[in-house]
């Protein structure tokens, strides 16, 4: 819970900024609790996603596996934090950590808070996502593999990288932010909330950015062949999850 101090409308205590602590009471060895909760919070719990930040946020369903999956995600943070090389070879670390928790079983969850602090003081929470299971994360990834291993995206590797791999950084180049093709960071998170989610996804929608962004490949002389197969994996992956509707 969020709340403030410099504010008449803290009532509680007669207007009183010292008794202001009843809106909202908790015990000394909460508020140490919290205390420390927050700091390993910024510390361990807040990762990167393709211009994003947000809080990666565990919750044990019951204590089975309760330390292996703090472990996990702590530990990936120290590595990645140190080790300089995992940050130039790892093309896409924001979701590495998500692929390192798919493994577990759904007796835990977790809940995905992208946010934005644009002033000191100030936290503006710009989408939740909660309750993903791994069993949820390991069908992104299931179908992932099945997408790329199609015969249309297997094309010879470039420097020993593959030309295409599906992850939300292609979905994120049909919903970009710049000073030209505007700022879709709205429409990009939603998306990303109905994938984890499982909700559905208008293919009307997706074909008319789809159709933005080909356009501007190719008035600009750039790749507009791979935008154009990029986009059918895009769509192809959304099909395979079961979350295109309008469409057969």
């Amino acid at each position: 819970g969020f709340y403030t101090v410099d504010k008449p409308g803290m009532v509680t205590g007669g207007f009183r900024q010292d008794q202001s602590w009843k809106n909202y009471p908790v015990c000394l060895d909460c508020a140490l609790d919290i205390e420390t909760g927050i700091k390993f919070k910024e510390e361990y719990l807040d990762f990167r996603f393709y211009g994003f930040r947000y809080y990666l946020i565990p919750t044990i369903i019951h204590g089975e596996g309760k330390s292996e999956i703090i472990d996990t995600i702590t530990e990936y943070q120290k590595e990645l934090k140190i080790n300089n090389e995992l940050k130039t070879h790892v093309l896409k670390p924001e979701e590495d950590v998500l692929d390192l928790l798919k493994e577990y079983q759904n007796h835990a969850h977790f809940n995905l808070v992208f946010y934005d602090k644009p002033n000191k003081g100030v936290f503006r929470i710009l989408e939740s996502i909660e309750e993903v299971f791994p069993s949820r994360i390991r069908a992104l990834y299931e179908t992932k593999e099945f997408v790329d291993g199609l015969f249309m995206f297997r094309l010879p590797e470039k420097d020993g990288k593959r030309i295409f791999s599906y992850s939300f950084g292609l979905l994120r180049s049909f919903f970009p932010r710049d000073k030209i093709r505007g700022n879709h960071d709205k429409n990009f998170l939603q998306i990303v909330h109905k994938v984890f989610a499982g909700l559905p996804v208008r293919y009307e929608f997706l074909l008319a950015h789809i159709m933005r962004s080909v356009r501007y490949q190719f008035v600009n002389n750039n790749s507009d062949w791979f935008q154009t197969l990029s986009s059918f994996m895009m769509l192809l992956y959304f099909y395979k999850l079961g979350i295109l509707n309008n469409i057969k």
